[in-house]
């Protein structure tokens, strides 16, 4: 008899083995993948390279002055419509964000800033398309195409000066 139990458990011991891992209940998969998502968990180091709290444009609103220096804004936008640029911070996760008002239309985005004076600005912000002809669309064109190709930043009291390599620059003034 003892015979024939070792060969029982030698002959069930590969069947046992043979068996597939259990897998994890669909619902339990999906919990987990929407706490990734809710809680913006990821696998990668993305912390920015500045603490959030410590950029110095975090929480300020300003209305768009000039495009070019000494000119002063074309009055193409309508009344509460004037281009505005709002920096701002998400705090879960903790990032950067900037909303960007033109005469038409509204977008937003993340960018990254040095209390020294570097900025960075997300390229292609998301946001409307609604339909913006003549002047105010060449304003909308020029406003957003020198925010993405700004590189620094100085603020001198109430003024913000944002600077491309090129030297076209945007003046704002605080909200």
């Amino acid at each position: 008899m003892e015979s024939a139990t070792a060969q029982l458990n030698v002959i069930a011991m590969p069947t046992i083995l043979a068996k597939r891992p259990t897998r994890a209940p669909r619902g339990v998969v999906f919990l987990l993948a929407g706490f990734v998502l809710v809680t913006g968990v990821q696998c990668r180091d993305s912390a920015p390279t500045v603490p959030v709290d410590a950029t110095p444009l975090v929480g300020t609103e300003w209305r768009l002055l000039s495009l070019e220096p000494g000119a002063p804004l074309v009055s193409v936008a309508p009344q509460g419509r004037e281009p505005l640029l709002i920096f701002d911070r998400f705090p879960s996760p903790p990032r950067l964000s900037v909303g960007v008002r033109g005469p038409c239309n509204a977008f937003g985005g993340a960018y990254d800033a040095t209390p020294e004076g570097l900025l960075w600005i997300e390229s292609p912000l998301l946001g409307t398309r609604i339909g913006c002809e003549g002047e105010r669309g060449a304003l909308e064109a020029a406003y957003l195409d020198r925010l993405y190709a700004t590189v620094t930043w100085a603020r001198h009291a109430d003024t913000l000066v944002l600077r491309t390599p090129d030297e076209r620059w945007l003046r704002f003034v605080l909200q």
